[in-house]
């Protein structure tokens, strides 16, 4: 395995956990839930409240989203069990604002709609931001092991998924776009240089 380079001596002075954690429901649906853990690796004076001891959660926040087989939300579901205010418990009755709408393309706009900017909380922004992918995982993963479709099956896929022209490996004049879904293969002279 490759490592990175050994670094200059350091302190270590904080640690984010973030972890996602798919599941195939029985009536059907899809839940997927994030977890953001902050942790300082030393004690902290907070702007309000008591000291912060050593290896604490400065943020403690779960996130349940249920979801249907065209990856649109149909609940969502927040616990926040350590924020830094109190203030910021008034974050969690927005998000309710996502109910109804789709994890694929146009995503993030979305998140940002629905609680952006003083409408949510930064931390729950960024997490959501990076469900879509997991959710989308899961909903293949399931289907594949339970002989079903494969979300957007390559024989049959009348437009690109989303994934496909939004990495390297996922070009659409690659290699691989051009074995696994050909339909939507562009050369690079058919793709011009803004491809």
């Amino acid at each position: 395995m490759k490592k990175l380079t050994p670094p200059v001596p350091r302190k270590a002075m904080l640690t984010r956990a973030v972890t996602y954690r798919g599941f195939a429901r029985i009536d059907g649906l899809w839940d997927i839930e994030g977890h953001i853990v902050d942790t300082r690796d030393h004690a902290e004076r907070r702007h309000e409240g008591p000291e912060l001891p050593a290896g604490a959660a400065a943020h403690d926040m779960v996130v349940r989203v249920t979801f249907d087989a065209a990856l649109t939300v149909v609940n969502i579901e927040t616990v926040m069990s350590a924020t830094p205010f109190g203030e910021c418990q008034s974050a969690l009755p927005p998000m309710a604002r996502l109910i109804g709408t789709t994890m694929g393309r146009g995503w993030r706009k979305a998140v940002d709609d629905a609680i952006g900017g003083v409408g949510g909380c930064t931390h729950l922004r960024e997490m959501l931001y990076n469900l879509a992918t997991p959710a989308i995982h899961t909903y293949g993963l399931h289907n594949r092991l339970t002989g079903g479709e494969d979300f957007q099956a390559a024989s049959k896929a009348k437009t690109a998924p989303g994934f496909v022209g939004k990495c390297v490996a996922w070009r659409l004049d690659g290699p691989l776009v051009g074995r696994a879904y050909p339909q939507f293969f562009m050369s690079e002279a058919d793709s011009g240089p803004e491809a």
